[in-house]
């Protein structure tokens, strides 16, 4: 489960990922539902390359199918730590005033578990 909150974090910290979801909460009011769609989209595209490595479907199916999955660890803090790094990532919540997100390098780096289908992860 860590390595594939790793994986995701990884892919969503790429700069032309990060780039994009940027103009798209330039082009599209953030919650809107346009908005939440091109997001869902924009998600699956680092998803669909991530989570065939971790033995399920690069799609939407395959998304619900790693959180469901993935519930059977939110009693781990380093997971639940992952989870909010790749929420802060991902702008689910904003980092504090001066911080970033922790990097992956330090074992604090989040992928999966922090945001779900619906938000987006």
């Amino acid at each position: 489960a860590l390595s594939l909150q790793r994986d995701l974090y990884e892919g969503f910290s790429r700069e032309d990922f990060q780039a994009a979801l940027g103009s798209l909460r330039a082009k599209h009011a953030p919650g809107s539902r346009q908005f939440n769609v091109e997001r869902q989209k924009l998600f699956l595209t680092v998803q669909s390359e991530v989570l065939p490595r971790h033995g399920f479907q690069g799609s939407p199916k395959g998304v619900f199918q790693m959180m469901d999955a993935l519930n059977a660890f939110n009693y781990s803090e380093e997971f639940q730590q992952l989870g909010f790094a790749l929420s802060q990532l991902l702008g689910f919540v904003e980092p504090p005033p001066g911080e970033r997100p922790p990097d992956e390098s330090s074992g604090q780096a989040a992928a999966a578990g922090g945001a779900r289908e619906g938000e987006g992860a």
